[in-house]
């Protein structure tokens, strides 16, 4: 099993009802992916609560995932799969926390990828173009500053854009949070 940055999938959730079919071909699933068509891999999670039927969709190119694939092949390991870390640990986030919406931030290198849902419902991905490298400087506690007041001035653009309100916390993950704190530098207060 092969757990890979959330940079290299996008996640969308459809309501069942918006489909016309469940498969890749669906014009609604080929609107939301980055990718061309013919190099699209596209994993389908179906999802039921309450109230509604919903689908989670999520999209890799299908060349990235091919390369892995005739790697692990290559070197003669057995291959159980290849998965996006972040959406696992969204959904386990989403089943201790109780707020209507949830927030998962991966910062990563050179981008950082935003997780917005709620309970193992409603999820969608945002690409943020930029990481933790472009913030690196000889002062740490500046750039981490810098770093989490663009992230959090980004997140309230998209969650304005989604006519939602932030939630009181949001969670953070990824090897560019090791790169933004240490033990003298904790997390800014709305993380």
């Amino acid at each position: 099993l092969i757990i890979l940055s959330s940079s290299f999938f996008n996640i969308h959730t459809f309501y069942t009802a918006d489909l016309k079919q469940i498969s890749q071909s669906d014009s609604q699933i080929q609107s939301k992916s980055p990718y061309l068509p013919a190099n699209t891999l596209v994993d389908f999670l179906r999802i039921s609560d309450n109230k509604n039927s919903l689908v989670r969709t999520i999209y890799s190119k299908k060349d990235f995932i091919q390369s892995w694939t005739d790697t692990l092949e290559i070197v003669n390991s057995p291959i159980i799969g290849l998965v996006p870390a972040s959406a696992h640990i969204f959904d386990a986030i989403t089943s201790k926390i109780t707020e209507e919406i949830t927030i998962l931030l991966d910062i990563e290198s050179a981008q950082s990828t935003l997780l917005i849902g709620s309970d193992l419902a409603k999820l969608n991905s945002y690409k943020l173009p930029f990481g933790y490298s472009l913030y690196l400087k000889d002062n740490l506690k500046a750039s981490s500053k810098s770093y989490f007041e663009r992230a959090l001035n980004s997140i309230a653009l998209i969650m304005k854009d989604r006519n939602q309100e932030l939630p009181l916390k949001i969670n953070v993950m990824g090897n560019g949070l090791d790169k933004l704190i240490n033990d003298k530098i904790n997390l800014p207060k709305k993380f």
